[in-house]
C-alpha cells in the first residue's frame, strides 16, 4: 500500500513499542445541553461527543495502523486507519462521531467508526488499546467494568459527572475530575499544547 504523496504508510507498532501509549483524558458522560459539544459540531449528543485522548509519552513514534480502541464489548469500536502515527509527545483525539469542528490545537483527530460511537457506559466500563490482533496493550476501566475482569489502572467509582476525567499530574497521575469547560480535547487541561 502507497499514499496518494508517495510515501510508505508505517507498519504497525508492536505492543511493546504502543506501552507508551497513555490515555490522558476521558469523556464517557459530556455535560448536558450545549455545553456538552465537546466536538464542536453544533450538536450536544451522548455518543458523538464522548471522546478520548491518547499521547505518545515514549521517545520513539508509534504506528497505530490497524490497531483498535474499544470498550469490554468490543475492542474494535474504532480501528486506527493506515498511516495512524503518534511521534513522541503527540496527541491524539477519538471523538464517538458527528464532525469534529474545531484546532483542537492541531492533533490528529478522528471518529469512531463502529456504528458512530464509543458507546462508553457512565455505570462501569473497560477501554482499551488494541494490537491489530486484539492483544491489549492499555486500559482504563471504572465502576463495575461492565462485568469484565477490570484494569490495574481502575477508578472504583462511576463516570456519571457531566465532565471528562483527566491525569493529574498530566500523562502521569491518577484521574481527576475535569474543571473548567469539562474536557479540553488535543490540550492539557489547563490548555496548554501537549509537548511545550
Amino acid at each position: 500500500l502507497f499514499r496518494p504523496d508517495g510515501e510508505t504508510p508505517c507498519q504497525p507498532s508492536s505492543a511493546a513499542d504502543g506501552a507508551k501509549i497513555v490515555f490522558n483524558e476521558v469523556l464517557a458522560d459530556p455535560p448536558n445541553d450545549a455545553p456538552g459539544d465537546a466536538n464542536g459540531d453544533g450538536a450536544r449528543d451522548n455518543l458523538q461527543d464522548e471522546l478520548v485522548e491518547l499521547v505518545n509519552v515514549g521517545s520513539s513514534a508509534v504506528c497505530l495502523a490497524g490497531w483498535g480502541l474499544g470498550d469490554a464489548e468490543d475492542p474494535f469500536r474504532h480501528r486506527f486507519p493506515v498511516g495512524t502515527s503518534l511521534d513522541p509527545g503527540e496527541a491524539l483525539v477519538v471523538f464517538g462521531g458527528g464532525v469534529p469542528t474545531g484546532p483542537f490545537a492541531g492533533v490528529t483527530v478522528q471518529v469512531a467508526d463502529f456504528d458512530g460511537s464509543l458507546n462508553l457506559q457512565n455505570a462501569g466500563d473497560l477501554l482499551r488499546l488494541s494490537t491489530p490482533e486484539g492483544d491489549t496493550v492499555t486500559a482504563l476501566s471504572w465502576g463495575d467494568c461492565a462485568g469484565s475482569a477490570c484494569a490495574a489502572d481502575h477508578l472504583s467509582e462511576d463516570l456519571e459527572r457531566d465532565a471528562a476525567i483527566t491525569r493529574s499530574p498530566e500523562l502521569s497521575g491518577g484521574w481527576v475530575t475535569h474543571g473548567g469547560a469539562g474536557y479540553s480535547p488535543g490540550t492539557m487541561a489547563d490548555g496548554a499544547a501537549f509537548g511545550d
